[in-house]
């Protein structure tokens, strides 16, 4: 047979192939036989008991379910929670460039339910860094870039498992988008950003106005903004300007708010303890400032410092987004951890396989 006849004969029998083992959907749709599809796995964690400087969260903490995917290369970023499905779920990078993803953990079993990789709004694969995630009563909002992007609920539900999901808008904030929180007291997203301005190294910079002293003195840099969803469509607005804002401290992973507490997740570092902040919640009090945006009305800013502390917690390192679940009598947060990822385990002082559970009650 002719040696070009037998090339393509060749080269058509492997695209065949190759098709069927590999897709890139870009509709809402259609499985993507990924050959390295995310699991739950469990990795050799070190006792926190052993470790007196956990021993304070080691007393309160209960271990969790095993976050998805840390043997094939997904790190761990935000946590969110869908109320009306019991699910719990997670962003996170594959540090392999692969696409980003969601994945959902039903929270009555600790199982992984589903893994969807998702798509910008042009259909095309989307690897950015996702930072937080949260859910409202229709949206899941995802932070990454200057923005926050969003899905609907539905669709999530109705994309198989291992399919991708394409975003449905995005909506630019005045904050870098590091992380997002969401307030089902009083029907509000929040998004704020990670700053750090360290002596040496690596920045994480913020806008020149964001920088403030707070009533500490201290230099802070960052901000977290409060957005009001419509109470009809469960969104926002293009242009819409935040309600509220946050000064707060820097190295703040996530947010959280409960009672009439507010949680901040800090950490930066895989060799590094993480601390989890509680403070009284400052939207109960008038606000320390306002703030002129883009020719908007003023917005009220308060900020989160000495002044409204209540108490911290050292956690292991690497803590990145965490989430209130309330339901029935349970009134807990969720803690998530990217030191047990394939990208820092090896290196990293604490792994950790789990998410973790506090009774919001031993926080005040």
């Amino acid at each position: 047979m002719n040696p070009i006849k037998i090339l393509l004969i060749f080269t058509a029998v492997m695209l065949f192939f190759l098709a069927g083992c590999t897709s890139t959907n870009s509709g809402n749709s259609g499985k993507i036989q990924n050959m390295n599809i995310l699991k739950q796995e469990t990795i050799p964690e070190l006792n926190l008991k052993n470790n007196p400087r956990y021993g304070d969260f080691a007393e309160i903490s209960k271990p969790g379910f095993i976050i998805p995917g840390l043997k094939q290369n997904a790190v761990p970023q935000g946590i969110g929670y869908i109320e009306s499905l019991d699910w719990i779920i997670i962003s996170h990078y594959l540090s392999d460039g692969r696409s980003s993803c969601l994945t959902a953990v039903d929270i009555q079993t600790g199982k992984l339910v589903k893994t969807l990789w998702l798509l910008d709004q042009n259909g095309n694969t989307f690897t950015g860094h996702v930072g937080g995630v949260c859910a409202s009563l229709k949206h899941i909002w995802v932070a990454s870039g200057s923005g926050l992007h969003s899905l609907l609920i539905s669709d999530f539900i109705k994309a198989a498992d291992n399919s991708s999901l394409k975003f449905k808008e995005y909506f630019e904030t005045e904050t870098r988008a590091s992380f997002a929180s969401y307030s089902y007291s009083d029907n509000v997203v929040w998004v704020g950003e990670f700053a750090y301005y360290p002596n040496s190294g690596r920045r994480y910079e913020t806008k020149k106005p964001h920088h403030l002293k707070n009533r500490d003195g201290k230099l802070v840099h960052g901000w977290a903004l409060g957005y009001k969803l419509d109470p009809e469509t469960d969104s926002l607005r293009k242009t819409q300007a935040p309600d509220y804002i946050l000064s707060i401290p820097d190295k703040v992973q996530g947010l959280a708010f409960f009672n009439n507490f507010l949680a901040l997740s800090t950490s930066y570092g895989r060799n590094n303890n993480s601390i989890l902040y509680i403070h009284k919640n400052p939207l109960t009090s008038k606000p320390d400032k306002y703030e002129q945006l883009n020719g908007s009305s003023t917005v009220p800013l308060w900020f989160i410092d000495s002044e409204n502390a209540v108490s911290k917690l050292v956690c292991p390192s690497m803590m990145e987004g965490i989430v209130l679940y309330k339901n029935k009598d349970e009134n807990k947060l969720i803690l998530l951890f990217e030191s047990g990822a394939e990208k820092y385990r090896a290196t990293g002082i604490w792994p950790v396989d789990k998410t973790y559970y506090i009774d919001t009650s031993k926080l005040k």
